[in-house]
């Protein structure tokens, strides 16, 4: 079958296990979609900048801009640290307003 069961585990086992082999394929697909959605945005994102090196040297007599000569990093190193304290500042900000709606709900049960 197209989901990765076979007809003898369709047939003869527990129903249970196809929502489990349906919620599998979904992810897997979901994942693909997602994939092919990233690649599409690099493309894009390529374009734009060749694009725009083609039209900043057209229009200024001293641009200095030039294609980039490797692929872009899709992971940083130096960016981890960044991202790392951004969901840090998240987390607390979001345990405090946790906290507060949890006083509050208190207030109103009483």
């Amino acid at each position: 079958m197209s989901i990765g069961m076979d007809y003898r585990t369709f047939w003869y086992d527990e129903p249970d296990i196809l929502d489990m082999y349906i919620k599998t394929y979904e992810l897997v697909e979901e994942r693909k979609l997602n994939e092919l959605n990233l690649i599409a945005w690099l493309n894009g994102s390529y374009v734009y900048e060749a694009v725009a090196v083609v039209v900043s040297n057209a229009l200024s007599e001293n641009s200095s801009l030039t294609y980039a000569d490797q692929p872009r990093p899709l992971k940083d190193e130096e960016d981890n640290t960044s991202v790392d304290s951004e969901v840090l500042l998240f987390q607390s900000q979001f345990d405090t307003w946790s906290k507060l709606m949890n006083k509050q709900f208190e207030g109103d049960g009483q």
